[in-house]
């Protein structure tokens, strides 16, 4: 590895010797601090967003950042060939027939994501992208999320409006994840949610003519 001779114990210089940009690690987060180009201060950690939009660019990312994880893909496995779920739930076609795909209901993951970054918004509590994602995967691992295994075409389909999915073919302790995020869950998700777990049964997985 190459170690540029101008950044020594966390400390970038000019050519002239005169410090530029200093790292300051609390233990509980790193800052960087200077007076270079307007820059002032940038933290690792991140306390808030200017916007929604920035908010649900930095939940998207999560979200990809999760579903990549080495730890999803075990997460998965384990549904499918420990549990035994390697077949959809409604059509009961196998993993050997059809190409499958876990789906998280009736909470989605983006709806996890938010409550996690919303609580430690609420206190105050810095955080970054992996951390957030570690926490997605803990109440992944904790069986805290409501989860059916369906074919691939028939997520697209429930993405799409035209399929309902039945509460009673849902796994997961997912009320476990309301009891502890509840209050940072907003009312359209919520309201979205308790359709959700309504319906009993699955509808209009299979087109009758």
């Amino acid at each position: 590895m190459v170690m540029d001779k101008d950044i020594i114990g966390g400390t970038s210089e000019s050519s002239e010797g005169r410090p530029l940009i200093e790292s300051k690690d609390s233990g509980e987060n790193i800052t960087l601090i200077g007076d270079v180009n307007d820059f002032k201060e940038l933290s690792m950690k991140i306390k808030d967003f200017p916007d929604e939009k920035e908010k649900k660019k930095f939940i998207g990312k999560i979200k990809g950042l999760v579903r990549k994880s080495v730890e999803y893909s075990v997460w998965r496995d384990f549904i499918k060939y420990v549990l035994n779920q390697n077949y959809c739930a409604l059509s009961k076609e196998s993993i050997d027939e059809v190409s499958l795909s876990v789906h998280h209901h009736p909470i989605s993951l983006e709806t996890i994501v938010e409550a996690i970054v919303n609580k430690h918004i609420d206190e105050q509590k810095p955080f970054t992208s992996l951390e957030i994602a570690f926490l997605v995967l803990v109440e992944h691992f904790n069986d805290n999320v409501g989860y059916i295994v369906l074919l691939d075409s028939l997520h697209e389909k429930y993405h799409n409006g035209f399929l309902k999915i039945g509460i009673d073919d849902v796994h997961g302790k997912w009320k476990k994840f309301i009891e502890k995020y509840s209050q940072y869950i907003q009312d359209d998700k919520m309201e979205t949610i308790k359709n959700n777990a309504s319906i009993k049964e699955s509808q209009n997985y299979f087109r009758v003519e």
